[in-house]
């Protein structure tokens, strides 16, 4: 099988379901809950099918790997553990790495021995007392037998055929407003009726494109959570961080322009404006920080804010680099 006019479907499937396992690790780490692990499980199954597939033997090794561990802890003979927990951040960062070279112009495949055998010592604990902190609950019974809703029906495309589609319907814009002012000219009544409705006509479809172009902030945004958490490790610091306004939708185009800028913000936030847990215990702070990125629509903006409750800017700093 030719792989290669697949390569680019793969790393968009593959982005997909490896944003779905950040967010799933996250909310595992939190506290969790059997339907985290499960996401998780299907994620890294689907992955290592589409990896076998593709003959990308990297990804299917890791993602084997992967759902061997998860079985287990799906079953409840593994207890979910920090050490636990870094282990499988370090798997999808090892997936993340293998599907981005796999999909190179230039293919290669990540060589997995280490970070299957990190995996593999991962779980070869065998404590089987769940932690208060990673406590996964049973599911409740009415939780069980509630129906399963349809899942909505989707389709890719790709952008360049929508930015097509917009000059073309720019162009029979310009089309109806000609051929209106024709028909008024002519003063024909069946022809300018004609030519309204067609108008209208014209109208919801130019509406419908420039909807179709509009994608939840969210899709962007969900990679962020997974920064903040491995740049606060990283610096020392314990944050919270929340998201707000994630239904908001704008043109996938200016979103994928936001996302570096964004990006900058936090880890700003992260380095110069929140303190150290000491730090912040002495000078009457919670020990854990809070970080906000909020997305709210003021008329025809959309506005994104950066907050903390930091030490904020030192304008004494600043200001003389500014002058």
């Amino acid at each position: 099988m030719d792989t290669g006019r697949y390569a680019k479907l793969f790393l968009s499937e593959s982005r997909e379901y490896l944003s779905e396992l950040n967010s799933a690790l996250l909310e595992l780490e939190r506290g969790g809950s059997d339907a985290a692990v499960a996401r998780l499980f299907r994620a890294v199954h689907t992955m290592k099918g589409m990896g076998a597939a593709m003959g990308y033997t990297s990804v299917s090794e890791v993602s084997h790997e992967l759902e061997t561990l998860l079985d287990r802890l799906r079953s409840g003979s593994l207890a979910v553990t920090p050490a636990i927990m870094d282990a499988l951040f370090a798997g999808v960062d090892a997936l993340e790495q293998a599907v981005d070279l796999v999909t190179a112009p230039l293919p290669q495949q990540l060589e997995v021995k280490d970070i299957i055998t990190r995996i593999r010592r991962a779980g070869e604990q065998v404590s089987q007392t769940f932690t208060a902190e990673f406590a996964i609950p049973k599911k409740d019974k009415s939780e069980a037998s509630a129906p399963a809703q349809k899942p909505a029906r989707h389709i890719r495309i790709d952008a360049r055929r929508l930015d097509t589609l917009m000059n073309v319907a720019g162009e029979l814009v310009i089309a109806r407003d000609r051929i209106a002012q024709i028909s008024e000219r002519l003063g024909d009544e069946e022809l300018v009726e004609a030519t309204r409705h067609a108008s209208q006509i014209v109208a919801t479809l130019q509406n419908e494109i420039m909807t179709s172009r509009m994608v939840p902030v969210w899709q962007v945004f969900e990679r962020f959570p997974r920064v903040v958490r491995d740049t606060a490790r990283t610096l020392g610091k314990e944050v919270e961080f929340k998201i707000e306004g994630k239904e908001i939708e704008l043109d996938r185009s200016m979103l994928d322009e936001m996302g570096e800028p964004v990006l900058h913000l936090l880890r700003n936030s992260l380095d110069h404006g929140i303190e150290l847990p000491s730090d912040r215990v002495k000078a009457g702070k919670p020990r854990v920080a809070t970080l906000i990125l909020t997305a709210e629509r003021d008329r025809a903006t959309v506005l994104i804010r950066v907050t903390d409750d930091g030490r904020g800017i030192d304008q004494n700093r600043v200001l003389p680099r500014a002058k």
